[in-house]
């Protein structure tokens, strides 16, 4: 019962915040704009599943390289935030689990900032749907790509922004992490040593290739489903272990007092 109601207040708190909804409002306003300005033949572009799944999966792939930095900024004061006020202590009283705490504000931001992302994602194909000939199954189609290109990124970035402004300031983290976000995603290992090539890569172009049937580039290697599952598990995975050590860090700052 503890867990969701933290899960529940930590959603209405993140989704509430008003800086995020002007954002939220600009990017649908911003991909709406783009799109007005794509010269697609409409009529061909959306002839097939195929097609439209090709047309999601670069929509949702092109969310991700912006909307994550932005998700991961926002989350990196969420806990910090918590013992600055002195909210730890309120939550201490109740005799709330780390584990339960952590987890509840994890699950509770991260899906805040999915309902974001599906928000965008559905304005923006509603839009197009009603602009174009594509048909109203586009819109299943893009909520699919959200789901799979965006959900592991979102839930990745979330775990490591609420647990390492624990130990560097959050300001700093912001700009490191912003600088990782397109290091460790888009920078091809030709220009500098990176992990964009490795299943560590979040910005959900394993998911693109192997399950929308979008080559990125003629040099990039073929995807399989299997890479993207294996994707998908090493960022959940990560995910999963910056918890832990998250939890682990507070019981040990926690013994100290």
């Amino acid at each position: 019962m503890k867990f969701f109601g933290l899960l529940a207040y930590e959603y209405r708190m993140s989704i509430q915040r008003r800086s995020m909804l002007i954002i939220m409002g600009i990017f649908t306003i911003f991909y709406g704009y783009l799109w007005m300005q794509m010269d697609l033949d409409y009529d061909m572009a959306f002839v097939s599943r195929e097609a439209m799944l090709s047309e999601a999966g670069q929509a949702a792939f092109f969310i991700n390289l912006f909307f994550p930095v932005i998700a991961g900024i926002a989350a990196a004061d969420r806990a910090v935030r918590d013992t600055k006020l002195g909210v730890r202590e309120i939550l201490q009283a109740t005799e709330l689990k780390n584990s339960t705490y952590v987890l509840g504000k994890y699950l509770g931001v991260s899906l805040s900032l999915l309902s974001m992302i599906v928000f965008i994602a559905t304005a923006v194909s509603l839009f197009v749907v009603f602009l174009t000939e594509a048909p109203l199954a586009f819109v299943l189609y893009s909520l699919l790509a959200v789901v799979v290109l965006s959900g592991p990124a979102i839930f990745f970035v979330t775990a490591f922004s609420l647990a390492c402004p624990l130990v560097l300031p959050v300001r700093a983290y912001q700009i490191l992490f912003t600088g990782y976000w397109y290091w460790g995603n888009y920078l091809s290992p030709q220009v500098l040593p990176t992990v964009s090539d490795t299943l560590l890569n979040a910005s959900g172009k394993y998911a693109l290739m192997g399950l929308f049937g979008v080559q990125i580039s003629v040099n990039t290697p073929l995807v399989s489903p299997m890479d993207v599952a294996a994707n998908i598990v090493v960022l959940l995975t990560c995910a999963g272990l910056a918890l832990m050590v998250m939890t682990a860090y507070i019981n040990w700052r926690e013994s100290r007092v």
